[in-house]
């Protein structure tokens, strides 16, 4: 179980947790796991409302869609919220068994940064003799330390959102493309900021020249007060953004601006093409995952080994060659139980078949099943035996390599 990737693991520790005595997991399979019952189903749903709820609070608090806010009201109405989510923390934090474990869990950090801050303005308040009910507050204390304060820690709520991807299994494709494009992002992140220092402090000068000191006799001056605007000018151009806040006035400006620009298309194509490729590539690779993690699941519901798959493996290869065609490799799904459709069959046939000849290895099988198992090397020691003799060909071959 340990070679196997993320997904089976997870699956192998639900079963284990939900075969388990310590109410403990039970409590984390019904917190971490919708679809283990029809409660954990509509808590995770109710918690998803109550973010959304929250993120429209917050809106209409700051007069969104020209909403005229009752203090009184939306104040109830986040406690609610607060209380409801403070609940939820109380749950997660009992239901882990160690603090290390309660420590490694990144939406536990979520959940204590989010809910906290409520409590501390609620204490804040009590302590400075400030009104607590949200019913008594004035134009007043809007501008006193305490109630700044309390603003600045309520900005905290706004991190409960992001768990609302956990709740979606699509979000991880997204975590591993930008995972898979960190070390290429380097390269044209670092070229981004050293092109809008270069370009900044250029577009400075030569606007301080042409408008300050060569047109001293106009009204105007330059539009960059410093070259940290100008830095700014160029970090909107790169991006394309264009905000229009502020922009070159002079004729040696423009044409500064002008090779900005340019150079802006250039460095900005290669985040684009990069993160774009390898979300295709991880969107692929989850369709692939799926398939297998079947295969996987099957393994663990079954308790089979490795020397059991090779079992089956071996008497699914009818004609002792080593190999499995299509039609053997579907007998194999069939002493597996697994339903795969026709073309989902096929699918997982080519996902296997490495070397694309139109037949399956054992080893090839395992590279997917077992991907971090080295199962060559397993065979070079004599640690598993295979029955033929070109599979064991094979393996030498593999190992020569």
């Amino acid at each position: 179980l340990g070679h196997s990737p993320p997904g089976a693991r997870h699956y192998a520790w639900l079963k284990w947790a939900s075969s388990h005595s310590d109410w403990r997991l039970h409590l984390q399979l019904f917190l971490d796991d919708p679809s283990r019952s029809l409660a954990a189903r509509a808590f995770s749903l109710a918690i998803t409302a109550a973010i959304l709820a929250q993120a429209l609070l917050m809106m209409v608090e700051t007069g969104s869609w020209g909403a005229v806010p009752d203090d009184c009201a939306t104040w109830v109405a986040g406690w609610v919220l607060t209380a409801f989510f403070s609940v939820e923390l109380v749950l997660v934090t009992i239901s882990k068994r160690n603090v290390s474990e309660m420590f490694s869990s990144p939406y536990w950090w979520v959940d204590l940064i989010s809910v906290v801050p409520d409590w501390t303005v609620l204490v804040i308040d009590a302590a400075s003799g400030s009104s607590i009910n949200g019913c008594g507050s004035d134009a007043a204390s809007a501008n006193n330390p305490v109630q700044v304060a309390g603003d600045m820690l309520e900005v905290f709520r706004v991190v409960r959102i992001l768990k609302i991807a956990r709740y979606n299994p699509d979000s991880t494709v997204l975590f591993k493309a930008l995972s898979l494009s960190a070390r290429a992002l380097a390269v044209p992140v670092v070229f981004v900021l050293i092109g809008a220092f270069f370009f900044g402090a250029i577009l400075y000068y030569v606007e301080h020249i042409e408008l300050v000191i060569l047109r001293a006799d106009r009204s105007g001056g330059s539009p960059f007060g410093d070259i940290g605007e100008a830095i700014w000018c160029m970090l909107v151009t790169f991006t394309t953004v264009g905000y229009g806040d502020v922009s070159p006035e002079g004729h040696a400006g423009k044409v500064v601006g002008s090779v900005a620009i340019l150079a802006g298309v250039v460095l900005l194509a290669m985040p684009l093409a990069i993160v774009g490729n390898n979300f295709s590539k991880a969107w692929e690779e989850r369709s692939k995952v799926q398939l297998i993690l079947r295969v996987q699941r099957t393994c663990i519901d079954r308790n089979i080994s490795l020397n059991g798959m090779l079992q089956l493996f071996e008497e699914a290869d009818t004609d002792r060659s080593g190999f499995l065609d299509y039609l053997e490799f579907h007998r194999l799904l069939d002493e597996l139980g697994l339903d795969y459709t026709a073309s989902e069959a096929r699918r997982l046939f080519h996902l296997l078949d490495e070397g694309q000849s139109g037949d399956i290895t054992f080893f090839e099988f395992c590279h997917a099943v077992f991907p971090n198992l080295d199962v060559e090397r397993l065979c070079d020691r004599g640690i598993l035996q295979l029955e033929h003799s070109s599979a064991a060909a094979s393996a030498s071959a593999a190992s020569a390599a």
